[in-house]
């Protein structure tokens, strides 16, 4: 059901929302499909966890850990619970929900071993995330914290990574480009994002156009999980700088494994993609630091 990796400086969680949803949500919440049922009103008690995790050992830092965490507490605080019964359809309810327990599962899990102590043993409920102006996630007290999330099909992924420090000082995740302008007015020091989508047919010609630069179009070479991965690209640059789709994608071009903005090459950046699950493209962008 739940899955963990490092890659590079941060941790990478997956949640196969099916899974998630038919095993901790309330059986008279459920009444079919999810991904056509409408949406429903929940109450706090609906959502429990406990911290207990059967997984699958491995000895190689980069394979994927199996987990499955038992629900049996509140995990939800008041606010969160108002914005998951104001979606129209359970699709996105459940997709938030299995989104917002993964961070928390994670930062609750890791506590100790990614330096935020004060979040061992805390309640689900208490462990707040928030958002910029511009849709970027934060936690909130760790502002310094880079966090990224997404959903595609059947799964969620969530990035957490430490910020930089440097003797004592908390220091920026890296230089950019000098024509890059950053979205987030909160968190971002060390910053991250990720983005997953699951590989189908090749895209037709308009989103061909409308997504990807020419060179990109030709790089792809109507692969679609090379398609795919330049997609994913793009958009966890886009959450890497905090600004979504509130900026171009013709704005960022990724080159063989190079990310460009406004046609200059983000030489502080380190791109990661690879196929996860059999046919989901997962990129994740992280700084590598002030130099």
């Amino acid at each position: 059901m739940l899955s963990t990796i490092h890659i590079g400086t941060a941790k990478v969680c997956s949640l196969n929302i099916p899974e998630f949803i038919t095993t901790f949500l309330p059986t008279d919440k459920l009444s079919g499909n999810y991904l056509i049922q409408p949406a429903t009103q929940f109450k706090a008690e609906d959502f429990k966890y406990t911290i207990r995790n059967n997984y699958r050992k491995s000895s190689k830092r980069n394979d994927w850990i199996d987990f499955t965490p038992v629900l049996m507490s509140p995990f939800l605080c008041d606010d969160e619970l108002k914005k998951v019964n104001a979606y129209k359809v359970m699709k996105k309810q459940a997709e938030w929900l299995a989104g917002r327990f993964l961070v928390k599962w994670m930062i609750h899990t890791f506590a100790k071993s990614v330096a935020l102590p004060e979040f061992d043993g805390s309640p689900l409920d208490r462990i707040l995330i928030d958002y910029t102006a511009l849709g970027a996630p934060y936690i909130v007290g760790k502002e310094q914290w880079g966090l990224s999330i997404s959903h595609a099909g059947h799964y969620a992924v969530v990035a957490l990574r430490a910020p930089i420090v440097v003797g004592d000082a908390i220091v920026n995740s890296g230089p950019l480009c000098p024509t890059l302008s950053l979205g987030m007015e909160k968190g971002g020091l060390g910053r991250i994002g990720i983005d997953i989508e699951k590989i189908e047919k090749m895209p037709d010609t308009y989103f061909m156009k409308t997504a990807f630069t020419k060179r990109e179009i030709d790089a792809i070479k109507e692969i679609p999980e090379a398609a795919y991965r330049c997609w994913t690209a793009k958009e966890a640059f886009l959450k890497y700088i905090g600004m979504g789709f509130n900026e171009s994608l013709h704005h960022v071009e990724v080159l063989d494994q190079n990310i460009f903005f406004k046609g200059e090459c983000v030489d502080a950046v380190v791109l990661n993609s690879q196929v996860i699950h059999g046919d989901y493209a997962l990129s994740l962008i992280e700084g590598l630091g002030n130099k």
